[in-house]
């Protein structure tokens, strides 16, 4: 989707911002009132097969937000655009109580568990997802995104355990940034619980959404006659050998079931590693595979020769993909194979 002259304009606002921040980052506000957020933008090269090539020079993504502390009451809210936007999103709106005792309630707009890369690339190894491509977006629904309800977390030293009742697990045809808005078409559920021991960290979501005949699931074109249910389970885990390499796995499992067919299984798995060669450079690379029921799979290779962090606000990322569809896809009109190489800058605070 090309982004208008507005939006543009918006977001190279929204960066300069950012950038003004980002310089003076230990400036808080005051004692009750601090601003988070990030952008990046890159210059990245693509090319298709059988679609020629293409070079693109953008903001990748941009976020501002707030967050109010007047305990034991919180609010959150942050402004986000991207390259595929139409607009600047309403992201995170969600308000907390902290009843003590390590206890939490949240309701409002937030991102889901699921899902080892975060929403905020800056928060994660690559520029790109493991699992979104250029050319499909039928397995992109792995991706975290947003949703609306309300959620209870029990956090310790160690662990965390959540529940949230969800408006929808997933809402892709709003392109992650919301959730549906209705529960008089169905609703969604998540289970979470992350485990932290010394060097490893363990991750666990399981998520179930439902919709009423008559609208559309997460991948749907039209709607079903029947009711469909979604069961996702989301496991993953991260290792730390010494101080300088980073290892991490994680496999997705969802299942589609439909009233008078065949359910859908998709399958999803993801293996990286992170070696930091000083304080400043660090390489990493990550092998990522897809699979759908009646349609086909795809593997994936990314490759970041050099992360180099310029200062703790700044981060210089270099990456290469390499994405293969299998023949049944080809069969179906989707390309043989997909590559990029670009050069990203994220900017946070």
């Amino acid at each position: 989707m090309k982004k208008t002259a507005s939006l543009k304009i918006a977001g190279a606002v929204l960066a300069s911002v950012l950038s003004t921040l980002a310089i003076r980052a230990d400036l808080a506000i005051n004692e009750n009132v601090s601003l988070f957020g990030y952008a990046a933008g890159s210059i990245t090269y693509n090319k298709v097969q059988q679609q020629g090539t293409d070079t693109t020079m953008d903001i990748d993504a941009a976020k501002l937000g707030v967050t109010l502390d007047f305990s034991p009451i919180t609010a959150t809210i942050s402004g986000y655009t991207d390259a595929g936007a139409s607009k600047i999103h309403l992201l995170d709106a969600y308000v907390s109580y902290d009843f003590g005792s390590k206890l939490k309630l949240s309701a409002g707009r937030f991102v889901t568990w699921l899902g080892y890369e975060s929403f905020d690339l800056v928060d994660n190894t690559f520029s790109s997802y493991g699992n979104a491509t250029i050319s499909d977006s039928l397995f992109n629904n792995i991706l975290p995104s947003y949703q609306q309800g309300v959620r209870i977390e029990y956090v310790n030293d160690k662990a965390k355990l959540g529940l949230s009742a969800v408006d929808s697990v997933y809402n892709v045809n709003d392109e992650f940034y919301r959730g549906d808005g209705d529960v008089r078409d169905g609703f969604g559920v998540e289970g979470n619980f992350t485990y932290t021991e010394e060097q490893w960290t363990l991750g666990m979501t399981l998520a179930y959404q439902y919709t009423k005949a008559g609208y559309q699931d997460f991948g749907g074109v039209d709607p079903y006659a029947d009711e469909p249910e979604t069961f996702t389970a989301d496991i993953w885990l991260e290792r730390k050998i010494g101080e300088d390499i980073t290892v991490a796995g994680e496999i997705v499992l969802m299942r589609e079931k439909i009233k008078g067919a065949d359910a859908k299984n998709t399958f999803y798995a993801m293996l990286m590693a992170k070696q930091q060669i000083d304080e400043k450079i660090a390489i990493a690379g990550r092998f990522s595979f897809g699979d759908r029921k009646d349609y086909g799979n795809f593997w994936k290779v990314t490759v970041s020769p050099v992360t180099y962090e310029v200062t703790k606000n700044l981060e210089i990322r270099t990456e290469m993909g390499y994405t293969r569809f299998d023949k049944e896809l080809r069969d179906n009109g989707m390309v043989k194979y997909e590559f990029m190489a670009g050069v990203q800058a994220v900017l946070k605070f």
